[in-house]
């Protein structure tokens, strides 16, 4: 669990969970022509109550298969 907004709030509860590195498959079309395409994808999922309507967030994936995840809420 993460704590959204400000921490003196205590009703303010976040929750977050992610699945980094998935592999991903599919294909773009244009016009007659399809184009497979593949990589990795991540998907993640936030949810809760908080009044912080706006965050920081960065990624970061390295060759060697690494994965950085920064964030921040800008309190103003």
């Amino acid at each position: 669990m993460i704590v959204m907004g400000w921490p003196e709030k205590s009703r303010e509860r976040g929750f977050y969970y992610l699945f980094p590195g998935l592999k991903a498959s599919g294909k773009l079309v244009y016009g007659q022509e399809e184009i497979p395409v593949g990589g990795t994808a991540w998907f993640d999922r936030q949810w809760g109550q908080f009044s912080e309507t706006s965050w920081d967030w960065f990624s970061l994936c390295f060759f060697d298969g690494r994965q950085m995840m920064f964030f921040a809420f800008p309190k103003t």
